[in-house]
């Protein structure tokens, strides 16, 4: 490709944006990308800008999203782990990917910890819990030690993984694939009568997460997060500003996360991640 940032065209701004980016951290590709941009547009070439343009905006869709009178339906009719899977996916926004690579040792008494990827890296995220998931992780325990039990019947000396979702095949207990868990709700979906996708899951959770009062009054532990480490105007800002529950936590705990006791914490989970 020329060199000469006059003669850039759509082909250049997809190969810089696709090839030479890909996989660096995202404030990297956001200085360099917009660089670039800056660059060709001094030199009398508006391609970046017509790209970006011509981009067509995603309308969200809102009819693809449940009800709380289907959540609750869809929940009668799963069975064993497909309640977990399901709970997750609609209350704590979680991708299947991140539930499958969840490790017991992630999971706290009132939150969960997943590395969340994208096309620029991974970052640990703090999912607080909704005020159904302690439940379900309890009755899913049953279903996971059934599974272990069943494994060791056939090899007592099967090796039992630290995964959260493992199940029973032949004797091991390995984990559940992405395209396992598509079918398993693909099956939920056709035995409820109720359409859905992973996409409609997480669209609902956006509409029916708890209020931050609910969480809140759930997350005892974060409580001495927030009195030590938040200022009472700080907390009426990230009130302010925050869209769910969710979000609103997740700024608090990242306060906490910047001390030395939350730096430790960290470190520890990351070296977990890695091991």
């Amino acid at each position: 490709m020329s060199p000469s940032p006059q003669e850039w065209d759509e082909e250049t701004v997809i190969y810089i944006r696709d090839t030479l980016l890909k996989g660096s951290p995202a404030n990297v590709c956001k200085e360099y990308y917009s660089a670039i941009s800056k660059y060709s547009l001094f030199n009398k070439n508006k391609i970046f800008e017509s790209m970006a343009e011509s981009k067509p905006s995603a309308k969200p869709d809102d009819n693809d999203r449940l009800t709380n009178e289907e959540v609750y339906k869809i929940l009668d009719k799963a069975e064993g782990v497909e309640r977990l899977i399901f709970h997750m996916a609609v209350q704590l926004d979680l991708r299947y990917t991140e539930m499958l690579n969840l490790r017991l040792n992630d999971i706290y008494n009132d939150h969960l910890c997943v590395l969340r990827k994208d096309r620029y890296g991974a970052r640990l995220k703090t999912i607080v819990f909704h005020p159904n998931t302690k439940k379900e992780l309890e009755m899913y325990e049953h279903i996971r030690n059934a599974e272990i039990d069943w494994a060791m019947r056939i090899d007592k000396d099967v090796e039992v993984s630290d995964y959260l979702f493992i199940h029973q095949e032949r004797g091991k207990l390995p984990v559940y694939t992405v395209p396992a868990v598509h079918y398993m709700m693909k099956k939920l979906s056709e035995r409820s009568g109720t359409k859905f996708t992973i996409k409609t899951l997480r669209k609902t959770n956006k509409k029916i997460s708890p209020t931050i009062k609910d969480r809140w009054d759930l997350v005892h532990g974060t409580q001495e997060v927030l009195d030590t480490y938040s200022e009472p105007d700080m907390i009426e800002e990230n009130i302010s500003a925050a869209v769910n529950g969710d979000e609103f936590l997740s700024s608090v705990l990242s306060s906490w996360h910047n001390t030395p006791r939350g730096q430790e914490w960290s470190e520890k989970q990351k070296m977990q991640s890695k091991s």
